[in-house]
């Protein structure tokens, strides 16, 4: 049996929108998300040849603003980003 070979690749989010849905395939890892140029990227370790898909919601938060869920144990925490030379601080999370 073939061992699935897995690659890198890479979403874009809009930093502007709370909470926002992204296809993975099914059993993806989710790397990490930056500032790539002035598009706010996310990384995902993925099996290409996955067929089957997942929706992934994804939480971004401001700092001092609320967020989606008090309950923390929803949260899986991704990164943080920077935007307008550290003026703008956005959190980012997946909502299980």
């Amino acid at each position: 049996m073939e061992i699935p070979k897995k690659k890198v690749y890479k979403y874009t989010l809009n930093p502007t929108q709370d909470i926002q849905v992204i296809e993975l395939p099914i059993e993806s890892q989710i790397l990490t998300a930056q500032m790539q140029g002035n598009s706010l990227q996310l990384w995902a370790l993925v099996n290409p040849e996955q067929k089957i898909m997942a929706r992934r919601s994804i939480e971004i938060v401001g700092t001092g603003h609320i967020c989606s869920s008090s309950d923390d144990s929803e949260k899986i925490y991704i990164s943080t980003i920077q935007l307008m030379g550290g003026a703008l601080i956005y959190h980012i999370f997946e909502i299980k």
